[in-house]
């Protein structure tokens, strides 16, 4: 099984920026913002790097806890 994930680039009004990385074809649509409904992760090495997490449970494909 493959999944898929897309980067968006959100620039702010004060001329900020941030990026989330958020999964494709998920179960239900993501928004590009930190409250988006999958409570998304700040990067603890990269501030600034939103990454959301898939109803899908794809994560735990991805690092091998679960099998297709």
């Amino acid at each position: 099984m493959h999944f898929e994930w897309i980067a968006a680039m959100v620039y702010e009004p004060d001329d900020s920026q941030h990026f989330h990385i958020i999964p494709c074809g998920d179960l239900r649509d993501h928004m590009a913002d930190p409250g988006c409904w999958c409570c998304p992760a700040e990067d603890e090495d990269d501030p600034g790097i939103w990454v959301h997490h898939a109803l899908d449970q794809r994560e735990e494909y991805e690092l091998g806890r679960m099998k297709h």
